[in-house]
């Protein structure tokens, strides 16, 4: 009797480091998820500035272009009529 009891003893505080080991395990895992959603929360965060910058770029870029088109447009008019008014001065002349 005293033998089954030594041994149901044993076998219990076994279980009980078991269950212990395990709580610390969960909390540990616990804490390295947290850890985990506060890193991606700020890469998340990063990566929204960043997209928010390089869309903001893209803007200033694409009126740039557009201003610099509308320039090359306006001086090719220019140069058209300046061409057509010459060649108007020419045929007059004649």
């Amino acid at each position: 009797m005293r033998d089954l009891k030594a041994k149901h003893k044993t076998k219990k505080e076994l279980l009980k480091a078991k269950i212990e080991e395990f709580k610390q395990n969960n909390d540990a895992l616990t804490a390295e998820i947290t850890s985990l959603k506060h890193l991606m929360e700020e890469r998340k965060t990063t990566y929204e500035n960043t997209v928010a910058s390089l869309q903001n770029d893209m803007k200033i870029i694409k009126t740039e272009w557009e201003k610099k088109c509308q320039e090359t447009e306006l001086n090719s008019q220019r140069a058209i009529v300046k061409h057509l008014l010459r060649g108007s001065l020419d045929f007059n002349c004649i």
